[in-house]
């Protein structure tokens, strides 16, 4: 993920509110990592020194990716962290969507509520992205915690959905749930933003309907 983002640019933004992020299914606490020199590679034998990012591969080194798309969902959530992380100044979430910082990839942020697009022209993204079709690196950025929509399934409902696909009973909802479950083993990073994302939050109280638990449940 460092390597993807060249910087922890988009961390500081969501600072206030990221907890965690899984990473081929493994989770990690976000820190602030102090700035360290590179180390410095050697040819295979002992031989001469060689900068690191020389052993890089390509697709690896700064500057080699341009953009980074950003899909945010929403499950059981108040909309706080949505709050939070737009109101971020260090960098700024308009910093990172302008590509105003250098060595930092363009972030294209997929947000429903302040997305300038709508129906089916915003979702596509969200379908190419879950068919491993983008020509791009994406992450997924999940907000509040995860629904069982199995529950609400067996009312023919459902918790949090996104877009509408069709169905033999005709247009059905899609899950917010069930995005992730579709995006998240092609994506390049999952990060759950605050603490219901992360832990459940008060959504997955003991008692609650939804059945709701944290991205990495």
């Amino acid at each position: 993920m460092a390597e993807l983002l060249h910087s922890q640019a988009l961390y500081r933004t969501l600072g206030h509110t990221v907890r965690a992020v899984f990473i081929c299914e493994v989770p990690m606490e976000v820190v602030e990592a102090p700035i360290v020199e590179e180390p410095i590679a050697r040819e295979e034998g002992g031989g001469t020194p060689v900068p690191a990012e020389a052993a890089r591969p390509a697709s690896l080194l700064p500057g080699a990716i341009k953009v980074v798309h950003a899909f945010w969902l929403a499950g059981m959530s108040c909309d706080g962290c949505s709050i939070a992380a737009v109101g971020a100044t260090q960098p700024s979430v308009e910093a990172l969507l302008t590509g105003a910082i250098p060595g930092v990839p363009k972030v294209i942020l997929h947000h429903p509520v302040l997305s300038v697009s709508a129906g089916e022209e915003f979702v596509h993204s969200f379908r190419l992205a879950a068919g491993d079709a983008l020509d791009a690196p994406f992450v997924v950025i999940f907000e509040g915690s995860v629904p069982d929509e199995r529950i609400a399934a067996e009312f023919g409902g459902y918790w949090s959905g996104l877009g509408a696909e069709e169905t033999a009973h005709g247009p059905q909802p899609v899950p917010t749930a069930e995005w992730l479950h579709r995006m998240a083993p092609h994506a390049a990073a999952v990060i759950a933003v605050g603490t219901c994302a992360t832990w459940g939050g008060i959504p997955a109280a003991i008692g609650n309907p939804t059945g709701s638990m944290s991205v990495m449940d």
